[in-house]
């Protein structure tokens, strides 16, 4: 069985997906209570009051809303695009997403949670789903591998000096002047920073994980815009040797 965790910033609520063929959502509060089996799919993001879930099937496919208590699962989106990582705005009424349709390169996506219609609003090439706490920018990564803070009414974009496709954007700050990234190289560490958007300078937050000697895989952590929390989960792979004897 497999799992991740993603984790919504103001509940303390997770949503896990688990193994089988179409793969589970559940939903469990980080106190360790008993999860809650939300449905099928891959779990995508929790909205900040923590009363809808985004899905996606494994296989790719439209994007589900599901309510986290009382209500009615519906399929969300009703284009051609697949996509692979999505983040509610703060207004709640909008979802950012990163997606490709088929023939085309994968680009950004502004999608309406009411009527579900999606619209591109990056280049192709041109993709991301980290958004400023103001609801205003997304930190997106070019076809040219250099990061910026792209604004999403359309009216342009900010290189972010030195920031290039080495590094994840894990999230923004409190006060949108940085961001939180991590090198996006597997190990048993995961070493974060704070990047100055205007100036480039690359500051150390905190290095996360322990080294104790196995072949393990860290996934990049959740960072809260505050810094004040964080989760980072550890995959490794066990393996058992089996000796059969007597065979004809």
């Amino acid at each position: 069985m497999c799992g991740e965790w993603l984790q919504t910033q103001v509940s303390g609520l997770s949503i896990r997906v688990v193994g089988g063929p179409d793969y589970t959502v559940l939903l469990r509060d980080t106190d360790g209570s008993p999860p809650t089996i939300l449905g099928k799919g891959i779990g995508a993001a929790i909205s900040a009051d923590a009363k809808w879930v985004i899905t996606m099937l494994a296989r790719g496919g439209a994007l589900s809303l599901v309510p986290t208590g009382a209500g009615e699962a519906r399929v969300l989106t009703h284009d051609k695009v697949n996509y692979d990582a999505v983040s509610f705005l703060p207004d709640g009424k909008q979802l950012l997403a990163s997606g490709v349709e088929a023939g085309r390169g994968k680009r950004g996506y502004l999608i309406s949670l009411t009527t579900g219609d999606s619209k591109p609003i990056t280049p192709e090439g041109t993709l991301g789903f980290r958004v400023s706490t103001d609801g205003k920018n997304a930190a997106v990564v070019g076809s040219d591998g250099r990061w910026s803070a792209w604004a999403l009414d359309g009216s342009g974009s900010r290189p972010i000096p030195g920031l290039d496709s080495k590094y994840d954007v894990i999230n923004w700050s409190s006060d949108r002047k940085s961001l939180y990234v991590a090198p996006n190289q597997g190990d048993n560490l995961a070493t974060v920073y704070k990047v100055d958007l205007a100036t480039g300078k690359m500051n150390l937050w905190k290095t996360l994980g322990q080294n104790n000697g196995e072949k393990e895989f860290m996934t990049d952590p959740q960072v809260t815009p505050d810094g004040a929390a964080y989760a980072y989960m550890h995959l490794s792979t066990v393996g058992r040797a089996l000796l059969v004897t007597g065979l004809q």
